[in-house]
């Protein structure tokens, strides 16, 4: 539930508390009958608990987007385009990252060699 949270957070380009709350009643509403198998009958509960990741998701939008930042009419503390430095081994190997778009959350993957089969994040 937690990761459908993110995921309609990065689609919708939006994780505002207001925002969030709507998305993680229909979450609740399209998993209930999960959650009753796992003997989670009370919905503020299982609101409680999705909800609590949401300050880590407005940090992961504001530290690598200028999504959130464009919401609330400021930029990013990094750069006015949102993104962040991630420090390499050496400084050559430094790298900026920055999401401008997104087109999935999941992708299907197959590597034999790997023993890897199914959705990767």
């Amino acid at each position: 539930l937690r990761h459908d949270l993110f995921e309609r957070c990065i689609r919708e380009k939006d994780a505002s508390r207001r925002s969030a709350a709507l998305f993680v009643r229909d979450i609740i509403r399209n998993n209930a009958e999960a959650l009753v198998g796992c003997g989670i009958t009370d919905r503020k509960e299982a609101f409680g608990e999705v909800v609590k990741t949401l300050p880590q998701i407005q940090s992961f939008l504001d530290m690598y987007t200028s999504w959130n930042a464009t919401k609330k009419g400021q930029e990013t503390p990094s750069t006015k385009h949102g993104g962040a430095l991630l420090k390499g081994m050496f400084p050559p190997y430094d790298a900026f990252l920055s999401v401008d778009e997104v087109f999935a959350t999941e992708e299907w993957a197959l590597v034999p060699e790997l023993g890897l089969k199914g959705n990767v994040d």
